[in-house]
């Protein structure tokens, strides 16, 4: 399925269920938080810091890179839950949260990154078609994407307790994506890999994509 202009992408039941679950949240809270030194030292190593910059942050949930990063010059963080967006402000009322989906939020302003962590694996539709989709629709140098590969030749779906909750990818999937947005966009797309978690089979890979400069 391809997304057309209008069309959403459709988050896996049983994923928007805890993410509008308050014990989930409180426990996502605390993990994130647990969570702030590798996700500061993926990020710098990928990309560098988000201190002095200009931030949208695509599925912010209740808010983590306002604390990984915490002098950033400006941040936007939206996502679809009105309980992360609702938790989010009352962390960090300094900084800008808008409870919208992705595809229906517009802004002309010019951002230094757009990140969009740990979302793509989430989605029903191919991770590819949101990616893109942002590509198109948001002004920014780099964008920043976070999923989960598995160590593994094939898509592997993950479930818990209430259903199906998110999808992961090998890594052959990610290079192919990367050739084919350097083919079909106007940015520069490259891949980095982080280690894998051996008992589970998967770990975080990071997509970077810039824009190529104007001739």
């Amino acid at each position: 399925m391809i997304l057309e202009p209008g069309d959403h992408t459709k988050i896996f039941p049983a994923a928007q269920f805890e993410w509008d679950s308050e014990k989930h949240a409180k426990d996502l809270q605390i993990h994130f938080r647990n969570q702030i030194p590798q996700l500061v030292s993926e990020i710098e190593s990928v990309y560098g810091s988000l201190n002095k910059k200009k931030v949208l942050d695509l599925g912010c949930g209740p808010g983590r890179l306002p604390e990984a990063f915490p002098e950033m010059s400006f941040y936007l963080g939206i996502d679809q839950s009105e309980l992360m967006i609702r938790l989010a402000r009352a962390r960090f009322p300094q900084w800008h949260f808008i409870c919208t989906r992705i595809e229906d939020y517009r802004n002309p302003n010019m951002f230094d990154v757009i990140t969009c962590i740990d979302i793509l694996q989430h989605l029903e539709n191919p991770p590819e078609e949101l990616l893109r989709r942002i590509l198109v629709l948001f002004n920014a140098d780099v964008f920043l994407f976070r999923t989960h590969f598995n160590t593994q030749q094939d898509i592997v779906r993950h479930s818990k307790s209430s259903g199906e909750a998110s999808m992961s990818y090998p890594v052959g999937y990610f290079a192919n994506l990367v050739e084919t947005v350097n083919k079909c966009t106007d940015c520069t797309a490259t891949f980095a890999v982080t280690k894998a978690a051996r008992e589970q089979g998967v770990g975080a890979i990071y997509i970077t994509c810039k824009r190529k400069p104007i001739r």
